[in-house]
């Protein structure tokens, strides 16, 4: 429980950076990202109920928030910069979602 509740701070914070331009939106994604590796440790105590609410609020920064990555009027990034780091943070939620249904699945 305090793994679910820590990956929600995190999460949450993470969305301060994300709206300064430049690096510090990149140091956003990375907190946000850590935030959800953090929320792994709640899944077998807790089921997924925390990661999918990590998961919600990064999805909603990178699209909405995240000054490199949202969707509109976002800050000069070339297009390469951009789909790598969309890449990026795409296979990581992915590749936990994965990771989350193998724990519970193990503990049960």
């Amino acid at each position: 429980m305090v793994a679910g509740w820590l990956a929600i701070t995190v999460a949450v914070l993470s969305l301060l950076p994300s709206f300064v331009p430049g690096a510090a939106s990149v140091i956003g994604l990375l907190m946000s990202l850590s935030a959800l590796l953090i929320s792994l440790f709640s899944v077998r105590n807790s089921g997924k109920r925390y990661m999918r609410i990590v998961v919600a609020i990064i999805i909603a920064g990178m699209l909405l928030v995240n000054d490199s990555l949202r969707i509109w009027a976002r800050h000069a990034v070339p297009p390469a910069v951009w789909a790598v780091l969309l890449g990026i943070a795409c296979a990581v939620i992915a590749i936990c979602i994965l990771i989350a249904d193998r724990i519970e699945r193990t503990s049960n």
